[in-house]
């Protein structure tokens, strides 16, 4: 949903035949981010299968400013300063909502 310059989505993602870490983003937003430094929105998770988080970390995602894309990681509930990739199992599912502004 789009009501001027926010954008609201709801979504669920899967992900099969995967394997490995390093970052994942999930590309295919409906309207890219605004860009600049201020326009990172966070996700709000739902439900996760077969991603394993870190002991003490919790998974989160943000908007990359300037992309239509979602990007995951981990942050330390010890350090919250201290963030990870995510790894991933053969596939993943993600369930997520965020609302963010565009250009």
């Amino acid at each position: 949903t789009k009501v001027g310059n926010l954008v609201t989505v709801n979504g669920y993602f899967r992900s099969t035949a995967h394997t490995g870490t390093g970052v994942i983003d999930i590309t295919g937003l409906p309207f890219a981010a605004a860009s600049g430094g201020d326009n990172y929105a966070v996700i709000s998770v739902g439900e996760t299968f077969n991603l394993t988080i870190s002991n003490d970390t919790f998974l989160s995602g943000y908007t990359t400013p300037g992309t239509s894309q979602i990007r995951l990681k981990q942050i330390s509930t010890q350090n919250p300063t201290s963030t990870a990739n995510v790894n991933m199992d053969t596939g993943f599912d993600l369930l997520f909502s965020v609302t963010y502004r565009t250009a």
